[in-house]
Formats: structure tokens, sequence, C-alpha cells
């Protein structure tokens, strides 16, 4: 048997003609969900009960399956949302969680040198009505910049991902044959440079990467890996878009991904 301490808002009585109301007390703040599995029977037993300050009292039948459809229908849009901005769930939840802005704020925001950066790299922090301070879209988009630089790869370990030297690695940047990124100083002693994570693929550099490398001069890394690794309706394999990623690992003409990241390079 399980016991889960939930928020009560997916519980409250939505039909009274006044504010909404908690399920027993309207000042409860939470209610206790319980789950037992019946192995003899083949079934699920939940029950969720609500304080009233003194005892703890079932949620009716009606309330019960309201906050139950509510909380899973959320968890289908949680992780719908998630999806579509290629995160975890979870990250996205810490990154709302750990915001510094204030939905409630028109005012409140970040420091401007990250709020720049943030619309340098796509990401919309025009806020609608009821997020006119665009907390929404910076936390995403703080997520994916984590998590963009947490998958990037020192020289040392894309020299180790390619089976080559760092000094082989290090010629590439050079070259311009390869993204890189401004990065700090690695375990390995590396500075200055790290590189995305798409750009390697089965232990060697992705097909056609040179053309798509030189086409992104100028381009933002983190637009360029948004670009690289979403389904794109210009590029089809097998009558499905995929992402260019995905077509250059099946043999697509890295020109024409190339020509589409020289329309990023314009429109920024």
């Amino acid at each position: 048997m399980a016991k889960i301490r939930l928020d009560t808002a997916a519980f409250r009585d939505r039909s009274a003609a006044t504010a909404p109301q908690a399920v027993h007390r309207p000042d409860a703040a939470t209610v206790d969900v319980i789950v037992e599995i019946k192995d003899d029977l083949g079934a699920v037993l939940l029950r969720v009960q609500a304080s009233d300050g003194e005892t703890w009292q079932s949620v009716g039948a009606d309330l019960l399956e309201q906050g139950l459809t509510t909380i899973f229908v959320r968890e289908s849009l949680l992780q719908r949302t998630a999806s579509r901005f290629g995160m975890p769930a979870e990250d996205l939840l810490a990154s709302l969680a750990d915001s510094a802005v204030d939905v409630a704020d028109a005012s409140a925001g970040l420091p401007q040198a990250e709020h720049d950066a943030l619309r340098h790299a796509g990401i919309s922090l025009d806020g609608p009505p009821d997020d006119p301070s665009g907390a929404a879209q910076v936390a995403v988009g703080l997520a994916r910049s984590r998590r963009f630089r947490d998958e990037a790869l020192t020289v040392a370990q894309a020299a180790t991902a390619l089976g080559v030297t760092t000094g082989r690695v290090r010629q590439l940047v050079s070259a311009g044959t390869v993204v890189t990124m401004p990065g700090g100083q690695g375990p390995g002693g590396d500075t200055g440079y790290l590189l995305p994570a798409w750009q390697i693929t089965d232990h060697q550099l992705l097909p056609g990467l040179g053309l798509v490398a030189a086409a992104a001069s100028g381009v933002h890394p983190m637009t360029l890996a948004g670009f690289m690794t979403r389904p794109n309706p210009d590029l089809d394999v097998d009558d499905r878009a995929v992402a260019p990623v995905e077509w250059l690992m099946a043999g697509g003409d890295a020109q024409v991904v190339a020509d589409l990241v020289t329309g990023l390079r314009v429109a920024a």
C-alpha cells in the first residue's frame, strides 16, 4: 500500500456558485491518496482523504473521479509539452520550479544578457496575456539551454567518441568542419570549445557535416541544434518528414540541408 500527499487543486468542487471550495475544508492544502493493489481481485483500490481539521474523511465519488481525471489529463499534457521541447518532463518541471521569473509580475525577468542570449537562440520571450512576463518561455528556454550545454562534448570527449586523437579534433575545429560553441575548461585541460552532440553519430561525424558547418556561420549553436534535430517538412524519407540529422544519415543531399541552414542565417 502506498500513500501520496497531493495538492487539493484537482479535487476542488467546481460546481459551486462562488469560488471553488476544497473538498472538506476550505483552507486544506493537501489530500492523501491511498493506493492499494489487490492481487486476489486483480484490482487497484484508490481512496482519497481530506482533513476537516480534526479527522480525515473520504472524498466523495464524484470529486474522486474529477480529481483523478484531472491528474491523468495534466500528466498527459505535461509529457506532450515536454516532448515538444525535447526534454524529460522532470527537467521541464524543475526549470519552472527554479525559475526566478514571477509569472504574475510583468516587470520581472532575468538579467538582460540572458534575455538577449535566449532571444538570439530563437526562443520567444513574449508571454501571452496570462503570462505577461514570458516566465514559461524563459523557463523552457533555460532548460533547453542547460540540456544543450550538458550534452555537448569537450575536445577530449569528442576524440573518444570518434576514436581519434584530441589533435585531430582540434584540426577539425580549426578547419571549420565541425560546429563549436564557447566552453570553459574541462577535466582534461581543454579550453575554449564544446562540440554540440548532434554532430557525432555511431562514432563518426555526421555525413555532410562540413557543408552544414560552413553554412551555419553566424547561426547560434542552439538554434542550429534545434533545426538539425527536429522534423523538417522540406525533408522526407519514405514520405515522412524527418530531422536534418536523420536525412543526412539516410544519405540525403547535404547541400539541401546547407541551403536550409543558410536560410536560418538570413532570418537571424
